[in-house]
C-alpha cells in the first residue's frame, strides 16, 4: 500500500481537494469495503474485480445462503485483496430497520495477527 490514498467513501475537503488518508489500517479497511461492495462487472478495465453477492441482497438468508456469501467474499479478498487475510465473515441483522450487515474479520498479511473488521451494509433481511 502506498502512502497517501483516496478515502473511501470518495468525498472532498474543506478545501476544494479529494479526500486522502495516510492511516495504513483505514487503507486496508476501505480496500475491503470496496472489494465486497463492488459487483463482479462493474469496473470495465477490471470485471473480474468484486464479489457477486448482489443476487442475494433481497432474498431470505439461509445457512446456503450464508455459505455463498462467505464464499464469494473469500474468493475475492484472496483475488483482489492479497495483502489481507480473511479471518471470517460474521451476519449481523439490524432489525430497528430490517438491515443485514456483514462484519468482515481480517488481518493484514505483515501485521503479527492483528485482527481488524469492517462492517458492510448489504441487504433488507426479509
Amino acid at each position: 500500500m502506498s502512502d497517501r490514498q483516496i478515502s473511501f467513501p470518495f468525498s472532498f475537503e474543506g478545501t476544494g481537494g479529494v479526500g486522502d488518508t495516510t492511516d495504513l489500517t483505514k487503507q486496508v479497511q476501505d480496500h475491503v469495503v470496496s472489494v465486497v461492495g463492488t459487483q463482479q462487472g462493474e469496473r470495465v478495465m477490471l470485471p473480474t474485480y468484486g464479489t457477486n453477492i448482489m443476487p442475494y441482497v433481497f432474498s431470505a438468508m439461509t445457512d446456503m445462503t450464508e455459505l455463498d456469501i462467505r464464499q464469494a467474499i473469500a474468493t475475492a479478498v484472496q483475488r483482489d485483496a492479497p495483502e489481507v487475510l480473511l479471518t471470517s465473515v460474521d451476519f449481523d441483522p439490524d432489525p430497528t430497520n430490517g438491515q443485514l450487515n456483514l462484519v468482515v474479520n481480517y488481518a493484514l498479511s505483515t501485521s503479527q495477527g492483528e485482527t481488524q473488521s469492517a462492517t458492510i451494509p448489504i441487504a433488507l433481511t426479509s
